[in-house]
Formats: C-alpha cells, structure tokens, sequence
C-alpha cells in the first residue's frame, strides 16, 4: 500500500507542478504599429513589439485583402500568405515564423491597439504572447 500512495503523491505533485505552467498569461510586450510595405510592394501593416521583461522581440509584416482596421484576426502560413513574422529571443538569435495568428482590438483607455499573437517556427517551438502598441500615423510608400 505504502508503493501506490506514494505513486499517487508523486502523480499528484506533477500535475500540481504542471497545471500553473499550463495556465500561465503570456508575457507581455509593448511597441508600435505603422504602416509599411509588404514584401510584393503592396501597402502592410508593421507591429514592431519587445518584451516587458527580456530581451524577446517579435516582429510582423502584414496585409490581408481587406487591411487591418481593429478588432480583426489575421492567420498567416504558406497555404494563407498574408503575412510574415519574425522572433528574436536576444539581439543575434532571430528565427522566421513558419505561422503566426494575431489578434488586435482597440485598447479600452486609449488609441493604442492591444491583443494576443501566436507564431509556430520552423523547430517546432510554439511562442505567444501579449501586447500594447501605440498607433504611430507613418504613411509608408510603396511600389
């Protein structure tokens, strides 16, 4: 008896050890969101953001058909090419995004932007995140 109550302690500490790993908010950042140029010239939006704490930085490129006025998703891949993203865990290790799903609203307080992102790399690594960018009104010129 004294193996299985063991083993049930055991099981019970791991999952009490995993459960708040799993339940976690993602870590957030802050940035700026401009326009800007997709890589075929067309006009894009640029989300520029770096972590609170750390040095991760995550950077996106995107332009779907109808643009990017808030509240909007926008899910990118190589089936869905209407974006791109980048993320940078230190100043010289950057890695592309194979994915990325991102999801903005207009802040509540404010006339800065907010929301969530998720981006998948080429490793498998799964990265998510959440942000705050201030709107910068740069007209970029394209083509």
């Amino acid at each position: 008896m004294k193996t299985n109550s063991r083993r049930t302690l055991f099981f019970l500490l791991l999952i009490a050890a995993i459960i708040p790993a799993c339940t976690a908010p993602p870590p957030e950042f802050r940035g700026t969101m401009q326009s800007g140029c997709a890589p075929h010239d067309a006009a894009s939006t640029l989300l520029e953001l770096e972590a609170i704490t750390g040095t991760a930085r995550v950077s996106f490129n995107l332009w779907p058909p109808a643009g990017l006025v808030p509240p909007a998703t926008v899910e990118f891949d190589s089936e869905r090419p209407v974006g791109q993203a980048s993320y940078c865990a230190a100043t010289d290790d950057c890695a592309p995004a194979s994915w990325g799903r991102l999801h903005l609203r207009p802040a509540a307080d404010s006339a800065d932007v907010e929301g969530e992102w998720s981006l998948g790399l080429a490793d498998g690594q799964i990265l998510r995140g959440q942000f705050r960018a201030s709107w910068l009104a740069i007209q970029a010129l394209c083509g």
